[in-house]
């Protein structure tokens, strides 16, 4: 059970992954709804087996790798060029307008 979260949410790939409250008496009518309805349990149960998985700490590492080299790195290298590229068209600039004030 987890409260009504924009990560979770987000991470989210199923209703069985976890089942969302927003007050106490909803947690408790959560509570009595896993205790009396057993396919609830066991689909949620079941899921859960199945979508561990994902948190194996290297398939956390693996996806980590990928956002890394596959969007983080290269975000950062068109950043670091158009960096330098407004720091040599400024000094370009300078330069010029030293070439036209001299």
């Amino acid at each position: 059970m987890g409260v009504i979260e924009s990560a979770f949410r987000q991470a989210r790939q199923s209703a069985l992954d976890y089942l969302e409250v927003a007050s106490y008496s909803q947690f408790k009518a959560t509570v009595v709804r896993l205790k009396t309805d057993p396919l609830l349990r066991n689909a949620m149960t079941q899921h859960g087996r199945g979508s561990a998985t994902a948190v194996i700490p290297d398939c956390i590492t693996h996806c980590w790798i990928e956002f890394l080299n596959g969007v983080a790195l290269p975000a950062y290298q068109r950043w670091r060029r158009q960096l330098r590229l407004g720091w040599l068209d400024r000094l370009w600039l300078t330069k010029l307008s030293v070439k036209f004030i001299g």
